[in-house]
């Protein structure tokens, strides 16, 4: 049996989609790992018996490709990677629309009860379909596993010394490629002024715990040049976004985060996040 595990995000998916490929493969299971998109393209090619997707989508094009891969008789999976993070329960709800994907989703891996009984309750998606999993990179960071981290988290602390991580999540007020006319008008106003709260908040921890580096890494979908920009006159602030997140993390003395998966991670490793 063949199954399709994708990597959308390199810098946060890859290690969780390695350890998921590892598994399958423990079980006798042929696995195709692989860019999201270069999967979906190549579905003919690939003919999975499992295709997995990262979260639901409102896309045509990948509601069309679950619909085509339903009738060859493939299982289509949606194992979604920001299920854990939402501000309200109606966030979630507009984070997961009722858009016609889940009529071609053979089962939902869903972070916990709460957010199952949003997909079953709001959206009539089946109960015995939605399946309480939690999400497999965060297997990672198990007491037993993180030491995978640990050659890395040497490195960061041999690099830059003793520092506090900063963790953006302004999409919408900092967009690398989208384009932001597009985005909620209001989300793009909060976000606006939570951004400039977070520059100021940057400065001052500079200027309190001048003994410590002050790390800003931003969101992968958000563009790194407007904060470089901002903090280069500053020597004890650095922008960084190379390789995964989690060894900065796990050698932080403590993180800063908005809604952001990045606080769970940090909990798990026992670094304070605020």
């Amino acid at each position: 049996m063949r199954v399709t595990v994708p990597v959308e995000i390199k810098l946060r998916d890859l290690h969780g989609a390695i350890w998921l490929t590892l598994k399958l493969l423990e079980r006798g299971y042929e696995v195709v790992l692989g860019e999201t998109d270069s999967i979906r393209n190549g579905i003919d090619l690939l003919e999975p018996d499992v295709f997995i997707r990262i979260g639901i989508s409102t896309n045509p094009d990948i509601i069309s490709t679950c619909k085509y891969l339903q009738s060859t008789g493939c299982s289509v999976i949606v194992v979604d990677s920001e299920g854990g993070v939402s501000q309200t329960d109606d966030r979630f709800r507009e984070m997961n629309p009722s858009s016609g994907m889940l009529q071609y989703t053979d089962a939902y891996f869903s972070w916990g009860q709460e957010q199952a009984d949003i997909i079953t309750d709001t959206h009539g998606y089946p109960e015995e379909s939605a399946i309480l999993s939690g999400h497999p990179r965060f297997d990672l960071l198990h007491d037993s596993l993180r030491k995978i981290y640990a050659p890395q988290r040497s490195k960061v602390l041999d690099t830059v010394g003793q520092y506090i991580l900063v963790c953006t999540n302004f999409v919408f007020a900092n967009s690398a490629a989208l384009d932001e006319s597009e985005f909620p008008p209001d989300e793009v106003e909060l976000q606006s002024t939570l951004l400039e709260e977070y520059r100021s908040l940057v400065m001052r921890l500079a200027s309190d715990f001048d003994q410590h580096s002050i790390i800003v890494r931003p969101n992968p979908m958000e563009s790194e040049m407007s904060y470089r920009e901002h903090f280069s006159d500053i020597d004890t602030v650095s922008v960084r976004r190379e390789g995964d997140v989690r060894p900065w993390l796990f050698g932080a003395d403590a993180m800063v985060h908005y809604n952001s998966t990045t606080g769970i991670e940090s909990a798990l490793f026992g670094t304070l996040p605020v």
